[in-house]
C-alpha cells in the first residue's frame, strides 16, 4: 500500500513520515515545491500518477497571525487547496486524512469541543480551516477523514515548545 504526504517537509508533514517509515509502510512525501496543492490540474495528475491509497494532507498556510492580513492567500492553501487535494483523492479511489485544527471554534466553550460541535471560528486561520473541511466533506465524505488538533510541537521548525526553551 503506498501513501502521499502533502506537506511532507513542514513539522507535521516529517514526523508522519518518520512514523510510517517506521512501520515499513511505502511513501512519498511532497512538499509544495513538489507539489503546489492549490493548483487543481497539477494536484489531479501527480496523484493521478502515484495512485496512493491514502492521502494525508498535512499541507496548510499555518500562520496563524499572517492569515489576518492574508486571509485570500490563506485561504487558497487551507480551502481551494484542501478541495483540490480531495478532488484528487476521490478521482483514484484513495482515502483522504486532512489535517484541520481547533481554532474551527469559537473558543468560548465551557465543556469539551465535540466532533459535532457547531463550527464558529473567529480568526482567518479558522475560518479558512473550517471552509477546508466544508470542502472536503461535501466533495468527497465518503472516503475522508477530518482530524483536528491543536499544538504542534517536534524537534523540527517552528513551534510554541522551541520558543519557550
Amino acid at each position: 500500500m503506498s501513501w502521499l504526504i502533502t506537506g511532507g517537509s513542514g513539522q507535521l508533514g516529517i514526523t508522519v513520515s518518520q512514523e510510517l517509515g517506521d512501520r515499513g509502510l511505502l511513501f512519498n512525501a511532497w512538499n509544495s515545491e513538489n507539489l503546489d496543492i492549490t493548483q487543481g490540474q497539477t494536484v489531479r495528475d501527480a496523484v493521478s500518477s502515484l495512485s496512493p491509497k491514502v492521502i494525508i494532507n498535512c499541507a496548510a498556510w499555518t500562520d496563524v497571525d499572517g492569515a489576518e492580513s492574508q486571509e485570500d492567500l490563506a485561504a487558497r492553501v487551507n480551502s481551494q487547496g484542501a478541495e483540490n487535494v480531495a478532488f484528487a483523492a476521490r478521482s483514484c479511489g484513495a482515502k483522504l486524512v486532512q489535517i484541520s485544527t481547533d481554532y474551527v471554534f469559537s473558543g468560548q466553550h465551557k465543556s469539551p469541543w465535540d466532533v459535532t460541535s457547531a463550527k464558529f471560528p473567529t480568526t482567518a486561520y479558522g475560518r479558512t480551516k473550517a471552509e477546508g473541511e466544508d470542502r472536503v466533506l461535501n466533495l468527497y465524505s465518503e472516503g475522508s477523514y477530518i482530524v483536528r488538533t491543536a499544538w504542534l510541537y517536534s524537534p523540527w521548525r517552528k513551534n510554541f515548545a522551541k520558543t519557550m526553551l
